[in-house]
């Protein structure tokens, strides 16, 4: 009987054809959670450095530092970036949404607040995201939810 790795590498002979299919199926699905997961993990450590340092970043990736408001708009870049990763997350899609908006929503409140950075939508733009982030948390939260249908619950 062959390895799960070799069955990943291409050595399907001695099943048959609808058989070798689906193998080779689930070894693609497999390839592609594994591939997944990786990029996650390097867009998530890009996305929090940027949060965290993007002046460093900047410059390591730059070579220039980011500074005033390229160091905002570094920071909206790596909220992005993790939002990504938690949505490369194999069945995260809904959270990654969640994640960017609810993050966008705090700095873009924290930039309206503080005053240096406002333009004329940074109001708007905090608003809208304060009400996507609601509906996407009641959307999340409900996912988490079971089923529950309107029929009667039979014992079993």
């Amino acid at each position: 009987m062959p390895s799960a790795q070799s069955r990943c590498s291409g050595s399907f002979s001695e099943s048959p054809r609808s058989d070798n299919e689906n193998q080779q199926t689930k070894c693609s699905r497999r390839q592609m959670k594994k591939l997944l997961t990786l990029a996650a993990i390097a867009e998530g450590a890009t996305g929090v450095a940027l949060i965290v340092v993007p002046s460093l970043v900047g410059r390591l990736l730059l070579g220039a530092e980011l500074s005033g408001i390229t160091g905002v708009v570094g920071r909206v870049a790596g909220m992005a970036l993790v939002a990504l990763a938690i949505a490369c997350w194999p069945g995260q899609a809904l959270l990654g949404m969640l994640t960017y908006t609810m993050l966008a929503t705090v700095y873009l409140a924290y930039l309206a607040f503080g005053g240096e950075w406002v333009g004329p939508l940074l109001w708007p733009a905090t608003v809208l995201h304060v009400i996507l982030t609601a509906l996407l948390a009641r959307a999340w939260l409900q996912s988490r939810k079971p089923y529950q249908s309107n029929e009667p619950r039979k014992n079993l």
